[in-house]
């Protein structure tokens, strides 16, 4: 009766464990995805921003600013733009 008693609870906690560790793992393969979701914007900011950088000082060095900001689509950047 006790050993019964003792091994119900024993199988209880075996579940609990597992069950809070699928938890915790899930948890974490979740934080991992996010971490390189992040990563992986951060890089596609950095190229998209050198890009603008350098379209920007392409159409600043061209002369004709009007004109290239026009044709590249770089409507909203200044034409004092320094790089």
């Amino acid at each position: 009766m006790v050993l019964d008693q003792i091994l119900a609870r024993y199988i209880e906690a075996l579940i609990y464990q597992s069950v809070a560790e699928n938890m915790a793992s899930e948890q974490s393969a979740r934080m991992v995805a996010m971490k390189a979701a992040s990563d992986n914007a951060g890089s596609v900011i950095d190229e998209l921003t050198a890009d603008l950088q350098q379209d920007a000082a392409s159409c600043h060095y061209q002369g004709a600013v009007g004109d290239c900001r026009r044709r590249s689509g770089c409507l909203t950047l200044s034409h004092n733009l320094t790089v």
